[in-house]
């Protein structure tokens, strides 16, 4: 039982790590768009729409949803990673913006074959009322990355110009791709069950109420959170006029928000409900979405943010292991169906992020936001039930 015990520590130590060198490929340009957007000189604006771009290539995700039930796991974990390698390489040779719009949409598909792989092999390995510290485990690498990718971005940024940055990513992906390698064990696809292609898995998940409802909520509660995440390092810059390190030390503490509540997720989820831990998330998030908007001071600004992204992302871990279990016959479909709906609100919530604040500053942010929230937690709490004698989930 130890061994067993410390070969799942080893497998998900090492799926963490190199989810967070994938993360970084996705976050490490939020918090210093502006900046690029002067080093490859363009506006701020055309920088927002690369990263909304990079964001809506998850439209896509279920195309590559049966890959991992076909080939296994690992292989595909393995070819995420790789991409994302590929993908920096134009990024070191000629940092133009052409050229960094390219390099974003490799990083997204990367990721997108990345996360539900993971998460698939995750709700493979480790039952479903322990699943909850399993993933929360895992996602430690989203807020991680941020912590890493920021103040290093930052740093490179400033000294040395983008495509030191990518220098970084590069290695980044190497590192990741070792870890997975030597430290992941291989899984054999069942080679008598029927894998379902990209049009058979849209049906899956149509004709299921549940997994329908699930992806409404992720397209709300997504959408909202993008309107403040593509806005939040305009409004930071502007209203306190913050330098290029400042708003690094900003974006890591949201990155301390988000691993708080993924801590909160590991410890609590299994022991008071996945469903119930979400939907106190996504009520926090929409009552500090109104409240951000009202704070005048740089200190209560970052304190603001700190609760906002505290609720979000205890919202965003805790509903994951949730999702796992809502097709389990065909749980990397569904995940990937989940990453579409993230993309897809990435995307518009982006494109709407720019406008809204071109319209209304980050007053009328904070005010849709708010009211997409609402939204999303009156379709979760009315239209997903999580049955807690067992690991059914179903539609109440």
């Amino acid at each position: 039982m130890q061994k067993n015990n410390n070969h799942l520590v080893r497998t998900i130590s090492a799926l963490a790590a190199a989810r967070l060198f994938n993360n970084m490929s996705r976050r490490f340009a939020y918090p210093f768009i502006p900046a690029i957007g002067r080093a490859l000189g363009v506006s701020t604006g055309s920088i927002q729409g690369a990263m909304a771009t990079q964001a809506g290539v998850g439209i896509i995700s279920p195309i590559f949803g049966p890959l991992s039930e076909l080939y296994g796991r690992k292989r595909v974990l393995l070819l995420a990673m790789a991409l994302m390698g590929l993908g920096a390489v134009p990024g070191i040779v000629a940092p133009t913006y052409g050229v960094f719009y390219v390099v974003m949409i490799l990083f997204g598909l990367s990721k997108i074959i990345f996360d539900p792989a993971m998460q698939a092999y995750i709700g493979d390995l480790v039952p479903y009322h322990y699943r909850g510290r399993a993933i929360g485990s895992t996602e430690l690498a989203w807020a991680g990355s941020l912590i890493v990718a920021a103040p290093l971005t930052g740093f490179l940024l400033d000294k040395m110009g983008l495509s030191a940055v990518f220098v970084m990513l590069f290695i980044a992906s190497t590192a990741g791709f070792g870890l997975i390698w030597y430290y992941v064990p291989s899984d054999k696809p069942d080679k008598t069950a029927q894998v379902p292609n990209f049009f058979e898995g849209l049906k899956i998940v149509r004709n299921s109420p549940v997994a329908t409802a699930a992806l409404i909520y992720t397209l709300l509660f997504i959408t909202a959170n993008e309107l403040v995440t593509i806005s939040f390092a305009r409004w930071m810059e502007t209203t306190f006029d913050l330098k290029l390190t400042a708003l690094g030390t900003s974006a890591v503490v949201i990155a301390l928000a988000e691993v708080t509540g993924e801590f909160m997720v590991i410890g609590l989820a299994d022991r008071l409900g996945k469903k119930r831990l979400t939907l106190f998330g996504v009520l926090g998030a929409a009552l500090m979405y109104l409240t951000l908007t009202r704070l005048s001071s740089l200190t209560a600004a970052l304190v603001g943010l700190f609760l906002v992204y505290l609720f979000v992302e205890t919202a965003i871990v805790s509903s994951i292991p949730l999702f796992t279990e809502i097709l389990p016959s065909a749980r990397a479909v569904m995940m990937s169906a989940s990453v579409a709906g993230h993309s897809i609100a990435r995307f518009t919530g982006g494109l709407m992020g720019i406008q809204i604040y071109n319209w209304g500053n980050f007053d009328a942010i904070g005010a849709v936001a708010a009211a997409l929230c609402l939204t999303a937690l009156i379709v979760m709490w009315g239209s997903i039930h999580e049955n807690h004698s067992s690991s059914t989930i179903g539609a109440t």
